[in-house]
């Protein structure tokens, strides 16, 4: 009987491991971005983080996860594969990015 939960053990971990894969997968293809790019540019409000600042162009939030006591992700609403491909027409994004923070 022992041999068998580990058994089960590991198909589970197989099968989460599988899924986060799939899942990541999903995530870096051109479908998954411009989902990604539509949940935080139209539905940020659904998103369940409290918000340490939200402008039109990026969303701010205690990481859900923290690898390190002050964890925060900076996330623009405009997919971005790279910081490469920022352009002018960029700017606002990048003055809400370095503007000095008073709400900490």
């Amino acid at each position: 009987m022992g041999d068998r939960s580990g058994q089960q053990g590991r198909s589970q971990r197989g099968i989460l491991h599988r899924l986060r894969r799939g899942l990541l997968a999903l995530a870096r293809s051109r479908a998954g971005r411009l989902f990604v790019e539509w949940i935080f540019g139209y539905m940020s409000f659904a998103i369940p983080v409290g918000r340490l600042r939200e402008t039109e162009t990026l969303i701010a939030f205690h990481h859900p996860r923290p690898s390190y006591p002050m964890h925060i992700l900076l996330i623009p609403k405009k997919g971005l594969a790279s910081p490469a491909d920022l352009g002018p027409e960029d700017a606002e994004f990048l003055a809400d990015l370095f503007v000095p923070w008073v709400v900490w």
